[in-house]
């Protein structure tokens, strides 16, 4: 936890183990991925860069999402470009190999918008089907 640059890593209420909200707070992608570095349990396992990373995965709920207004805020923060603006349909895309699931869209989207059009669901909930909202 001491080791994140952001502050993202914090430790879980619930039993004490470090864990990312990255609804509250987004993993900024540090270039060394310090964190991995820092991590004695190998709970973290080293990669060959940020690509790598899998926390989760972006889904945008397009009934509140604002990119057909002129709204791309998010899509030019995502570190990872797995972000993108169908002009032909206007809407917002995910491309589900690139998002790591870091949560910087989620940030970017709640500083410009009423309400969150896009959301991460947590790696350890998506093997039970649960992507979308």
């Amino acid at each position: 936890m001491k080791a994140c640059p952001p502050g993202a890593i914090v430790s879980d209420v619930s039993n004490g183990t470090p864990v990312i909200f990255s609804n509250q707070v987004a993993c900024e992608l540090c270039d060394d991925l310090p964190c991995i570095a820092a991590c004695a349990t190998e709970a973290l396992l080293p990669v060959v860069d940020y690509f790598n990373v899998r926390m989760g995965l972006a889904t945008v709920s397009h009934r509140v999402c604002t990119a057909s207004q002129g709204c791309h805020a998010c899509v030019s923060k995502c570190p990872v470009e797995a972000l993108s603006m169908d002009f032909h349909a206007l809407n917002l895309m995910v491309a589900h190999e690139r998002c790591v699931g870091c949560g910087m869209c989620e940030q970017i989207c709640k500083t410009v918008n009423d309400r969150i059009a896009i959301k991460v669901t947590p790696a350890r909930n998506l093997s039970a089907g649960n992507v979308g909202y």
